[in-house]
């Protein structure tokens, strides 16, 4: 459905900066603009990384999404940053990140969607003890809806326990994981929330005798409870899967 032209540069400049970039071209024969059938679509992605010292690295990123050949033309555009830090915290590998980015969308034929996003992100990854890993990530945002005159300040933070673990010295493994998630002013449309409240356990028991065969179990049971006045009732999901993979050539 789509006709045009993509490029894709990578680099190595230095031994500790590397470059990336995509720029494609494209109209949308399925669904074009109907105001100017020939109208282009053009994307384009930049990226650098840059390692300024020994288990650390600073990331950049650039992206514009200019929509105007499609159905419901619009234009994106957010510019990021991230860094990350490892280091030994009580005898264990742990890793600090941040990330940044501001992201603006205007849709054009529908001003009161307008958003200007900031957003900054702060986080920590740890194996803790018994081999049960753990992160921790806070996440900020402020949005700005002009066309409504609205502003808010979205939030959300996020407990992660994650343990994996052979049984003794049989084919089978196990995992489990407590995913802890608490959000708040999540009521505009533009936060990119859920607008809900969660709490999510999940585990599985697998048997890998054969490099190419696994056979699984798994489940999860999860629990949803309304933060934004958009959402009316609080909610339970459980899910149970068992199934095998198997690979050959």
């Amino acid at each position: 459905g789509e006709i045009g032209n993509y490029l894709e540069v990578t680099a190595d400049p230095f031994e500790n900066v590397s470059l990336s970039g995509t720029l494609d071209i494209f109209r949308d024969r399925l669904i074009p603009n109907p105001e100017n059938l020939e109208s282009p679509n053009i994307h384009t992605d930049l990226s650098l990384t840059y390692i300024p010292w020994e288990n650390s690295s600073l990331g950049f990123n650039f992206q514009d999404l200019d929509d105007t050949g499609r159905l419901g033309p619009n234009r994106q555009r957010a510019v990021g940053r991230q860094c990350s830090q490892r280091f030994n915290l009580w005898g264990h590998k742990a890793t600090v990140f941040s990330r940044y980015q501001n992201r603006g969308s205007r849709i054009l034929n529908n001003s009161s969607s307008n958003y200007v996003q900031n957003q900054v992100i702060f986080g920590l990854q740890t194996e803790i003890f018994w081999g049960i890993n753990f992160s921790i990530q806070d996440e900020w945002s402020g949005v700005k809806e002009p066309n409504i005159n609205r502003f808010t300040r979205p939030h959300a933070l996020t407990y992660n326990f994650d343990y994996s673990h052979q049984i003794g010295d049989t084919p089978f493994f196990m995992e489990a994981r407590l995913r802890i998630r608490d959000e708040e002013d999540t009521e505009s449309s533009n936060s990119f929330m859920a607008g809900e409240d969660s709490t999510e356990i999940s585990g599985g028991i697998y048997y890998r005798e054969y490099e190419d065969l696994e056979i699984f179990l798994t489940g999860s049971f999860s629990n949803f409870r309304p933060e934004s006045r958009n959402v009316l009732v609080p909610r339970v999901e459980a899910q149970f899967l068992t199934g095998m993979k198997y690979l050959f050539d």
